[in-house]
């Protein structure tokens, strides 16, 4: 049986100055564990990642552990675990993943299942399709943006004609789950990220997998449980009434939500008491709007009509920092300007790279 997964981003949360989100990329990481370990097969089990462990390039020590712990408890099972680096993975390349018990594929031929496996770390678009060239293997592993998860140009490095004739491509990178037979005979996968990263992926997330019983494109995908996230935009006071209903009825997992809110600043005073009459059940990551008008789009769309004197920095900031071609970027700033305490969150910062 192979159990394929990617980006994990260990250590990444929705909003690292909230404490009680600091552990879902723990927490998904032991449910994969644990999923693996209880799936009843009769198999020999492997462990194939697509990338992205960790989520930068100095390795957070607890990161580190959590993914030890992951790697030996799978291996005391008689389980292996084989990875190729993305590009989160930072500088340390290949050889802290190996010291941990797993074992990197990179421009290698391994045999799972009778199936012979070759994996490919993350590099620049003109070197990997130099080594994609010849390429002969039953399941290639990537991590690489494609096209068709990202639809605009420039935010990829290949397109699904750009593989070699092989059976089946694992990819990481894009956090979309995705599976296709995009020719005839070949398949696509896209485990996506195995927690949401980011507000707009609260969508299903889990790993695929593969038994040796079945024929080479029967890939079946596994959910585990993972934060919930309500997306929503307030403008007038029916918009409060409606989505209290909706909260009153949200059917709760183990973990508590989150609820990403947008609103007018004319509604903060009932913004608050919305919160604080559902605290307990939900966390809110809120933003204010300049007067009830929600922003949308990115650079160019701004209306020169509007008197920029009423924007605020963050309203300000989607047209500066494009938030899909820069994720990581305006991630950064959103928190930053975010933040009560800006000090302390630079230090964080630093701290976190020293």
């Amino acid at each position: 049986m192979i159990y394929a997964g990617a980006d994990l981003h260990i250590e990444k949360s929705l909003r690292k100055n909230r404490t009680e989100l600091q552990r879902d990329g723990f927490e998904a990481l032991f449910k994969f564990r644990d999923a693996i370990l209880a799936d009843p097969c009769d198999e020999e089990k492997h462990v194939l990642l697509a990338g992205d462990i960790f989520n930068q390039s100095s390795v957070n020590g607890t990161a580190l552990k959590a993914f030890a712990d992951f790697v030996d408890v799978l291996w005391e099972k008689h389980i292996s675990t084989y990875t190729i680096t993305g590009n989160h993975d930072g500088d340390y390349g290949p050889s802290i993943l190996e010291t941990q018990g797993c074992s990197n594929i990179n421009e290698k031929t391994v045999d799972m299942d009778g199936r012979k496996v070759y994996g490919l770390d993350y590099a620049t678009t003109e070197d990997l399709k130099c080594k994609l060239k010849n390429v002969s293997c039953d399941i290639l592993v990537l991590h690489t943006p494609f096209a068709h998860l990202l639809n605009f140009e420039g935010s990829y490095q290949l397109k699904l004609e750009d593989l070699p004739n092989v059976p089946v491509t694992i990819a990481g990178d894009v956090h979309v789950k995705d599976f296709r037979e995009y020719s005839s005979g070949r398949f696509f996968i896209s485990p996506g990220a195995l927690h949401p990263c980011a507000v707009d992926q609260g969508d299903v997330h889990g790993f695929f997998k593969l038994s040796a019983k079945d024929k080479i494109g029967n890939w079946k995908f596994c959910q585990i449980t993972t934060r919930k996230i309500l997306r929503t935009q307030l403008r007038t006071d029916k918009d409060i009434i409606e989505f209290k209903e909706r909260l009153n009825n949200f059917q709760h997992n183990t973990l508590k939500p989150v609820v990403d809110l947008r609103y007018s600043t004319d509604l903060t005073d009932k913004i608050i008491q919305l919160e604080n009459a559902f605290s307990d059940k939900f966390i809110f990551i809120k933003k204010p709007n300049i007067s009830g008008k929600i922003l949308e789009g990115r650079r160019g769309d701004l209306d020169t009509k509007v008197d920029l004197k009423k924007f605020t920095m963050i309203d300000v900031l989607r047209y500066h920092t494009d938030p899909v071609k820069n994720p990581e970027d305006y991630s950064f700033l959103e928190e930053l300007l975010s933040t009560q305490n800006p000090d302390t969150f630079l230090q964080s910062k630093i701290d976190s790279i020293e």
